[in-house]
């Protein structure tokens, strides 16, 4: 009996432990198999025993272990066991050895038994007769450990409010981060920026190359944290009472200055994405880390059409703005549903509800960027149900008060953070997947094809989300001090949530709602033309995969297993949509429907999930182009604005410092993370046919890389988040 401990700091064990296995034959008697020995490695670590027995189990299908619980390392995190059947004494015989594999990748606390099936897959009615008992009796015991909550007006979620209420099988190994707000605030001492924390004086200096004090340049990237404080009055070093949602912080140890937030690609100069830059505001929008909110324009309101500059420069030759929505070429993005949920002005932040004008202009000489078009914003308007709130527009000379401009561009991408962490990231991609993670724990034995395929992408989804739940939702948590909607965030995830289909996690379909389909003229839109081949991949995979076990649509509808945790999924972890008839789940009698359901959720839960997650940092970095909450109330009249007026809006210092750290941090691969494109799949598939499909994958996805490292070479800023290498296959990164 080989056995293989986990990989991670204190996974292995100083107590007992007694092995039961289950075969065709019976169930053997109980061996004690480790002996006490310290359990402080770093794994994996492995040992091996033998066992003589004179009975003969015949064909295994299940190992059961029980945990004595004694000793100071009394939890024991498994990966598997290997059982060789071999002759007396240990020989060999090519004609009587065999081996069953038994994958476990998860802990047996101490005082506890858990039982782990071979590595085969089987369909409830292939479940080999007597392991039928066994089967039922783990999923049992399932659904006793994994439980439903029920938060008003969202989708439900396990009942855990953070991550150490959940089975140590869903912990993230290894880490000291067991909150977003832990590991930012670690995060921030790590770059040595906790002196500015908390730090409540605004920045004064925007420009790249000032060493004033207050520039953010000087004290957020660059200079030793001690000049932090060099320029602040001693009544302001008191003043750190507002909530930055990080709690308190430990003295700072000295760190050294290389370790401080890099630059992020906003706030650099080359390669003509500048934060000022028209172009690289448009290419945010589209190929930034929020690419999904985007509509097609169908019809201009006469208000935007007189007041939008008729430029020769920008509009083709003949046309009028009417005539290029009606080409296709008009773009808008539309907060305006955020006005119900603005924060109270006298609460110190504020917000906007804006909608923003894009257009795709002809650039053949390339005199605003080095392509052909460029995607550029043409009008703004603050408050779009108020007739006398001006139209914001690009400024056509050099009089022309360009912080006006500056201004009506950080309020558009202010709503948009909102939306893409409070509902693109948060609710969509957490929230909503939530319900589908759960139910298969309660309701997919381990020996399940689907489970197996899921498992992989589906791995420390309960930890972040109870994590979400503790550190960013929670009263007092990050999105309530960090983002303009404050306390009414999770208003605006519950108002959300009511429109919410189970098709927006698709991609197809999230492009046809937005008019996205490619019949518009955006020559390169690489969240559609990346990500469909990606999609495309993931199709073919998850085809072949179930039709390997499904070989009618009869054995999909009489897969029990399947019908519940399908069923459980929506009319349990989405019951209240289900009830109000906003919902209505198709059944699941097909082939098809399954593979299109495995899709979705697979999808969401890799390439949707880093898409939204691993460029953040680019874009937050630099509070002047993506605040995520203002200071001060968004201009109500033209010419009003400066450069003191547009960084006393902006986040705090403090603020500045939790909000790029917790941005930093979410943007970094951390080791937990599998690429798509490289993962192992031999701990969960181990049939020759389902990892042949994986291989078949896997080379799928090798040609999607070569195809968008060529597209990359010829696009002005490389789109790298949706190549394979990048891309992960679960919520870590």
């Amino acid at each position: 009996i080989g056995v293989v401990s986990g990989t991670h700091r204190y996974s292995g064990i100083d107590a007992e432990m007694t092995i039961v296995i289950i075969g065709k034959g019976g169930r053997s008697e109980p061996k004690v198999l480790k002996r006490p020995e310290v359990g402080d490695h770093k794994g994996p670590h492995i040992e091996v025993f033998y066992i003589n027995t004179n009975e003969d189990l015949e064909e295994l299908g299940a190992v059961e272990l029980f945990n004595s619980g004694e000793g100071l390392y009394a939890n024991w995190e498994l990966l598997k066991v290997v059982v060789d059947k071999v002759m007396e004494g240990g020989l060999v015989s090519s004609s009587y050895w065999q081996r069953w594999v038994f994958p476990a990748y998860g802990w047996i606390p101490h005082g506890r038994s858990r039982l782990f099936f071979t590595g085969t897959a089987f369909l409830p009615s292939q479940t080999p007769w007597w392991l039928e008992d066994q089967r039922a009796l783990a999923l049992e015991r399932n659904r006793q450990i994994y439980r439903w909550n029920f938060p008003e007006g969202l989708p439900a979620c396990a009942k855990a409010s953070r991550m150490d209420d959940l089975p140590k099988d869903d912990h993230l190994p290894g880490w000291h981060e067991k909150s977003f707000k832990v590991a930012t605030a670690s995060h921030i001492v790590r770059k040595g920026l906790s002196l500015l924390l908390g730090e409540q004086r605004k920045w004064t200096d925007l420009d790249v190359e000032s060493k004033n004090p207050g520039a953010i340049f000087n004290e957020l990237y660059s200079l030793d944290t001690a000049s932090a404080d060099d320029d602040m009055p001693a009544d302001s070093k008191a003043k750190r009472s507002r909530s930055t949602g990080l709690g308190s912080m430990s003295e700072e140890p000295a760190i050294d200055i290389a370790e401080r937030l890099l630059k992020p690609v906003t706030a650099k100069k080359d390669g003509g994405c500048y934060w000022e830059d028209d172009v690289h505001f448009g290419r945010m929008l589209m190929q930034g880390c929020h690419p999904c909110f985007l509509k097609v324009c169908h019809e201009l309101p006469p208000e935007f059409q007189y007041a939008i500059p008729l430029s020769a420069s920008m509009l083709r030759h003949g046309f009028s703005f009417q005539d290029e929505v009606e080409a296709g070429r008009m773009f808008v993005c539309d907060y305006s549903a955020l006005k119900s949920f603005l924060p109270d002005p006298q609460s110190g932040t504020h917000g906007c509800a804006p909608v923003c004008y894009m257009y795709l202009a002809d650039d053949p000489k390339r005199l605003r960027s080095n392509a052909v078009h460029c995607f550029l914003p043409v009008a703004i308007k603050l408050e779009p149900d108020n007739p006398e709130a001006p139209i914001f527009t690009p400024p056509e000379s050099a009089d022309d008060n360009i912080w006006d401009w500056h201004t009506a561009k950080a309020c558009v991408l202010n709503a948009d953070a909102q939306y893409h962490m409070i509902v693109a990231y948060w609710l969509k991609t957490f929230a909503c997947m939530e319900p589908f993670v759960l139910s298969m724990h309660r309701n997919l034995s381990t020996m399940h094809p689907i489970y197996k395929l899921l498992r992989p992408y589906f791995r420390y989804s309960l930890a972040y989300n109870a994590m979400a739940r503790e550190s960013l939702t929670s009263k007092g948590g990050m999105f309530e001090a960090l983002f303009s909607l404050g306390d009414q965030s999770l208003n605006l995830a519950i108002a959300e949530y009511q429109n919410w289909k189970f098709e927006d996690f698709g991609l197809p379909s999230s492009l046809e709602s937005r008019g996205l389909t490619g019949e518009e003229h955006l020559p390169d839109y690489p969240y559609r033309e990346d990500g469909l081949l990606i999609w495309a991949a993931v199709v073919d995979y998850v085809r072949d995969y179930v039709n390997l076990y499904y070989h009618a649509d009869q054995d999909v509808k009489q897969d029990k297993e399947l019908q519940n945790w399908y069923n459980d999924s929506f009319k349990t972890g989405h019951h209240r949509l289900v009830e109000e008839k906003k919902l209505t789940p198709e059944p699941m009698i097909s082939r098809d429907l399954l593979t299109k359901t495995l899709v979705y959720l697979i999808w969401n839960s890799s390439a949707q999930n880093t898409i939204l997650t691993r460029g953040c940092y680019d874009e937050y970095g630099f509070p002047a182009i993506r605040p995520t909450m203002l200071s001060e109330a968004p201009p109500k009249k033209k010419n009003t604005m400066t450069m003191e007026s547009f960084c006393k809006m902006l986040p705090s210092r403090g603020d500045t410092v939790s909000i790029c750290s917790f941005m930093s941090w979410r943007s970094e691969r951390t080791p937990l993370a599998e690429p798509m494109l490289g993962a192992q799949m031999e701990e969960h598939l181990m049939e020759p046919d389902a990892l042949d499909a994986y291989d078949r994958f896997q080379e799928a996805l090798q040609t999607v890389q070569r195809v968008l490292v060529s597209r990359n070479d010829r696009r002005p800023i490389h789109y790298k988040w949706m190549l394979p290498t990048n891309l992960t296959n679960g919520v870590a990164h």
